[in-house]
């Protein structure tokens, strides 16, 4: 055991100060993604309308050129059908004009459509784009002030692992020993603070006899019973029953 506990409890608190500040950054960047998230999420409707758009762009010059040609069948027709003599070609010449005019209908009606579904469109895209303007700037806020935050956070982070990489230099060998066990098999806090006659780590009671000895010598280590931590006591506020 060391000289003085110290430097183990120095580490403990490092390590509880790491663990707060690993689990801020973790939420920081859990905050940025929601932030981006709504963000990419209204941007993607954008993108999406503005694909139909240009679809509908496409469809439309595509029906108003078979309207031109259309017209221009159906002015061609109507120049020659009134010069047919013969009976027959004349009705089948007068009927091949009517469904020339049915066809144009068509179109047209077809034209007619498209333009209302694009200004239906062009109103939903003006309030979707207004819309992500506002988030464009609530996003940018956003993430602004948490990035600072952030930046912020693992500066200390990084601080706090060189500062705790010294302490765990000054505890003795054996107790680096164990705390490499317990990282290799994932056991967090190692060591632990007595809290409220209760393990710090697994939050079990601890019996009277070993609080009456930590009470008595608390220069030393125990480990939990339960979880086998090492334990210290800060204080003498802990009262065995």
């Amino acid at each position: 055991m060391p000289e003085t506990i110290q430097p183990v409890i120095d580490l403990a608190k490092a390590d509880r100060e790491l663990i707060q500040l690993r689990g801020q950054i973790r939420t920081l960047d859990e905050q940025i993604g929601i932030a981006r998230s709504e963000h990419d999420r209204q941007l993607d409707i954008v993108q999406g309308k503005e694909q139909h758009e240009g679809v509908l762009a496409v469809q439309g010059r595509e029906l108003r050129g078979k309207l031109e040609l259309q017209d221009a069948f159906i002015a061609k027709l109507e120049q020659q059908v009134p010069r047919i003599r013969n009976e027959k070609e004349f009705v089948a010449s007068k009927k091949q004009l009517e469904e020339a005019r049915k066809h144009r209908s068509i179109i047209e009606e077809q034209v007619l459509e498209l333009d209302i579904e694009k200004e239906g469109l062009n109103e939903t895209l003006s309030t979707l784009r207004s819309e992500l303007e506002v988030e464009n700037v609530r996003f940018q806020e956003a993430t602004t002030e948490l990035g600072q935050v952030r930046k912020q956070s693992a500066g200390e982070l990084k601080s706090l692992e060189s500062h705790r990489t010294g302490l765990f230099d000054e505890i003795p060998d054996t107790v680096q020993r164990y705390y490499q066990r317990c990282q290799t098999s994932g056991l967090r806090m190692p060591i632990c603070e007595v809290n409220d006659k209760s393990c710090g780590g697994c939050h079990m009671v601890l019996p009277p006899q070993l609080l009456n000895e930590m009470l008595t010598d608390p220069e030393n280590c125990r480990n939990c019973p339960h979880c086998q931590r090492l334990l210290y006591l800060e204080t003498t506020e802990v009262a065995a029953d």
